[in-house]
């Protein structure tokens, strides 16, 4: 199995066994033969309440019968969060996955679940962490990929844009930062969960070293007057 477009063939003889060790954790974790690589796409990082519970349509439209999501608050670092809303006038359920108090990070992979029953994924997005670029010396690449109904494995890695035979691998800090972006559609009422496959965990430092973190979870709670369907 390859792991096409990630980085070219003679920039990977050049890497150093740990930048090497966390792309055979990447690619491991993926069980499948062909994996779909994206380039990291900036975006605005927002700050806010790690803890959210939303029930009311965006435009202040009446709560009643609206779902509600609730992520799991960070107690300790460094941590992967997942963070949320109910977008009525979209009809979504929209998640952002945070990390954050991270030292020397040099890639993060995992399986992530939730009930294929109760929600359908509708779009999905690699978030640039620290939005380097190639005049910073340093990029992201990561891939995100449906595995199964309820199960996407997803993961990072820091690079250098320019390889060099002494060029060797490079973590960073992240005192909060986003990994990845979610959207949902409801298809039955009911509570369900979206969390992160334990056996499949996996954080890296650039020696190698591994990172034990704070792995949070978020709950959606769709009331059972909810209308299932509703027009935008």
């Amino acid at each position: 199995m390859t792991l096409p477009n990630l980085v070219n063939v003679s920039t990977a003889a050049r890497l150093s066994r740990p930048l090497a060790w966390v792309l055979t954790s990447l690619m491991a974790v993926s069980c499948a033969d062909e994996v779909a690589v994206t380039s990291a796409v900036a975006v605005d990082a927002k700050t806010g309440s790690t803890d959210i519970a939303v029930g009311a349509a965006v435009d202040g439209a009446s709560a009643t019968a609206m779902p509600t999501f609730v992520g799991q608050a960070h107690s300790a670092e460094p941590y992967v969060e997942i963070a949320g809303l109910w977008n009525a006038e979209a009809q979504r359920v929209q998640v952002v996955v945070w990390i954050g108090g991270f030292t020397d990070l040099l890639g993060i992979a995992a399986h992530l679940t939730y009930d294929a029953d109760k929600l359908e994924l509708v779009a999905q997005q690699m978030l640039d962490p620290t939005q380097e670029s190639a005049s910073t010396g340093f990029l992201w690449r990561g891939l995100v990929k449906d595995l199964a109904p309820g199960r996407l494995v997803t993961g990072i890695a820091r690079f250098r844009a320019i390889s060099h035979p002494y060029a060797y691998p490079d973590g960073t800090d992240l005192a909060r930062a986003q990994w990845l972006s979610l959207e949902f559609v409801v298809k039955s009422t009911g509570k369900s969960t979206i969390g992160f496959d334990v056996p499949t965990r996996l954080a890296r430092k650039a020696t190698g070293e591994p990172i034990a973190a704070q792995w949070l979870t978020a709950e959606v709670d769709v009331p059972a007057t909810f209308v299932i369907g509703g027009a935008p």
